[in-house]
């Protein structure tokens, strides 16, 4: 998983984009393509929902973050295996968020 990897530091977040919809992240290619997006849910067909992951954590910040994720919790109706994917990729990106800020760990999202 690519959270993975930088949660554990093995890279840095610049060279990064996330996708403002799924919240997948990926690399971002050296030459960005008219129609590069993720792969999941067909982002690229609804535009270029990506911006730079660095950008994404600097205007959210973990408690943002962490409020999203309690929101997510309490949707009706969302599938399950929807919510697990959200779930997990807000986790991580509230670990980044702190890592990137140098902040202390906030209560933990639930």
């Amino acid at each position: 998983m690519s959270y993975d990897i930088l949660i554990a530091g093995e890279e840095t977040v610049d060279g990064w984009s996330i996708c403002t919809r799924c919240l997948n992240v990926l690399r971002t290619p050296q030459k960005v393509k008219s129609r590069w997006g993720c792969d999941q849910y067909a982002c690229d067909k609804h535009g270029n929902p990506h911006t730079a992951l660095k950008g994404y954590l600097a205007d959210h910040s973990a408690l943002e973050l962490e409020s999203r994720l309690k929101e997510i919790m309490q949707v009706k109706g969302m599938k399950p295996a929807m919510r697990s994917i959200r779930v997990a990729r807000l986790k991580c990106l509230i670990v980044l968020s702190q890592k990137v800020r140098g902040g202390a760990a906030t209560a933990g999202p639930g």
